[in-house]
């Protein structure tokens, strides 16, 4: 159950948001390192590590879309809730788009982008860290 956002006060959605995302970098920079571990060694990832660490990304996704709908006092139905579970990639930015004021999108669409090469980064930096080490 994805916690019930509108009853935090207004002041500390931003940092419940900002909470999500560090936690997502940092799952990212473990995934890597994980990752790293099994190529440093030559074994195959094991699956519950990247179905735990699916589910757990998918559950912070989605705890992050509620809370900023209704931050931004966005009307979210059930077919985009699907979508952004089952197609992320076009979907938070469809969301984004159709949730932030005209003159905000732009920004909104960059700071997609910053995140995701942070997320992408800490992930390759934590599977290089930890192949370098093994």
């Amino acid at each position: 159950m994805i916690p019930d956002s509108s009853s935090l006060p207004i002041s500390h959605r931003p940092q419940l948001i900002r909470r999500l995302l560090l936690t997502m970098l940092v799952l990212s920079f473990i995934s890597g390192m994980v990752s790293g571990y099994y190529d440093a060694i030559n074994v195959t990832n094991t699956t519950w590590f990247d179905v735990a660490s699916t589910l757990l990304f998918l559950f912070l996704m989605l705890t992050w879309y509620h809370i900023d709908s209704n931050e931004q006092g966005y009307k979210r139905n059930s077919w985009l809730n699907v979508f952004i579970v089952g197609c992320a990639i076009f979907a938070i930015p469809y969301y984004l788009l159709r949730s932030r004021a005209r003159g905000k999108k732009l920004a909104a669409m960059g700071w997609l982008l910053v995140f995701t090469l942070l997320f992408l980064g800490v992930n390759f930096a934590g599977e290089y860290l930890t192949s370098a080490l093994f």
